[in-house]
């Protein structure tokens, strides 16, 4: 059995107390390691650390490294997805070598309470609130094979074990940065409502994840027998029979068009889905949607089709050095300005970003279904497509829309707010703007 170990205490403790019961339970024991690239000499430090520890050992070891920022630039995600897509695959990689039958993963009840919170803070389902699985299958051939020990022990229960052993672990620094929102609900949110509301409030979140992982089972065996019924592929979307579906329970016709929408990569929230509801209880009419696809309805069929010779946008990618500007399609540019300290004082503070924050270049692409920003001075991250709409932005001028990224995560949108944590205070600034060929200011 693989034990990704991070070098943190959760992982180390689940290596440990999987090297006490070897013997009972008759595995063997590797050690899992990915430097993800991100944090310089300190994740150096952390990979001679596990490797340290394997060697104590006398345990196999299994240490990659990958350029995480690249791969986040090269993807269009953030960081924190890109290091977890990356682990996954090495994961993945290992099983299929059969270097490890097993690959276990040190989340813990912790993990798993703050998971269903950030979910329902962001917006979600029962879906969503499964959150962590005991077991996750690595790809379709390799079922159930990624696992999660510590998923039911607290993190008080992991560093008193620790303890115990006079086992000592790294910390990462970046665990503790308020710019992630898991670090805050973990840092304030949480033992807010624990000290306020409900002492018991991670147990319950827990509990709340079960519930809802053994609802989605179930819903998942009936959702694939109706499917089966009502689903017909055509040449360019799927059909389904109008009053076969509208037969069926709310709950049912909306899990329906969820799994049809994520099959055939149509980004869909709820209010998209209520969307599609909307359009087959009225034969007759039909929506399109931003992916390029289409919803319509007649008194016989609801049909979800691609779009015959959609003149959707080309993706753009570019790199915006400070001081830069770059072309962007049409007659528009991005121009980054460093701005000296002093120089701030005479501009609106929301459209600067705190130089000493960022990564350089920045990189600057259209926007995409799926992207989430946080502006400063708003509650919280939102989808990018809410906020378009609450600034009334039409569909059609969204693909092209300029989003800036530093190290995967972004931190300007054109016509917002720059994002939080970002925010310019006492230090130099960028200033990223929009000009015409005739150099006159639009933003």
């Amino acid at each position: 059995m693989g034990v990704a170990v991070s070098g943190g205490a959760d992982s180390v403790a689940l290596l440990r107390a999987l090297l006490e019961l070897r013997t009972e339970l008759g595995i063997v024991v590797s050690v899992v390691h990915l430097n993800h690239g991100i944090r310089g000499t300190e994740a150096d430090e952390d990979e001679q650390f596990v490797r340290n520890i394997g060697m104590q050992f006398d345990l196999p070891l299994h240490i990659e490294r990958a350029n995480v920022p690249a791969h986040s630039r090269q993807e269009k995600l953030s960081l924190e997805t890109s290091a977890r897509e990356l682990r996954y695959n090495l994961f993945r990689q290992l099983l299929q070598q059969k270097a490890c039958d097993k690959i276990a993963t040190a989340h813990t009840l912790d993990d798993q309470a703050e998971t269903v919170l950030l979910r329902i803070l962001r917006g979600t389902g029962t879906r969503g609130l499964a959150a962590i699985p005991p077991l996750r299958d690595a790809s379709p051939d390799l079922v159930a094979r990624i696992v999660r020990p510590l998923l039911g022990t607290r993190r008080p229960e992991v560093e008193t074990y620790l303890r115990s052993i006079d086992q000592p672990c790294r910390e990462d620094a970046s665990n503790r940065d308020p710019r992630h929102l898991r670090n805050r609900i973990r840092q304030e949110l949480l033992p807010q409502l624990e000290r306020d509301y409900n002492p018991g409030l991670r147990q319950s979140l827990a509990n709340l994840a079960e519930i809802a992982r053994a609802e989605e089972q179930h819903w998942s065996v009936e959702l694939a027998r109706v499917s089966s019924l009502l689903v017909k592929p055509s040449s360019d979307g799927i059909t389904l029979d109008r009053a076969q579906f509208l037969a069926l329970s709310l709950a049912l016709q909306r899990r329906m068009l969820l799994e049809q929408a994520d099959l055939l990569n149509l980004p869909a929230g709820f209010d998209d889905i209520e969307r599609m509801l909307r359009i087959a209880t009225h034969p007759g009419t039909e929506h399109e949607f931003e992916a390029g696809w289409r919803v319509a309805s007649t008194r016989q069929m609801l049909y979800i089709s691609r779009i015959a010779n959609s003149t959707k946008l080309d993706h753009y990618d570019l790199p915006l050095p400070v001081p830069g500007e770059v072309a962007l399609p049409s007659t528009l540019r991005l121009r980054a300005t460093r701005l000296q300290h002093a120089e701030t004082a005479s501009y609106n503070s929301s459209t600067l970003l705190a130089h000493d924050g960022l990564q350089l270049p920045l990189q600057v692409r259209n926007w995409q279904p799926g992207d989430r920003f946080w502006p400063a001075g708003s509650k919280q991250a939102e989808k990018l497509k809410r906020l378009f709409q609450q600034r009334h932005i039409p569909a059609e001028a969204r693909c092209a829309w300029p989003v800036v990224l530093s190290a995967g995560t972004i931190v300007w949108v054109r016509g917002f707010p720059v994002a939080t944590g970002h925010q310019v205070r006492d230090n130099d600034a960028v200033l990223i703007e929009i000009v015409d060929r005739g150099e006159t200011r639009l933003d």
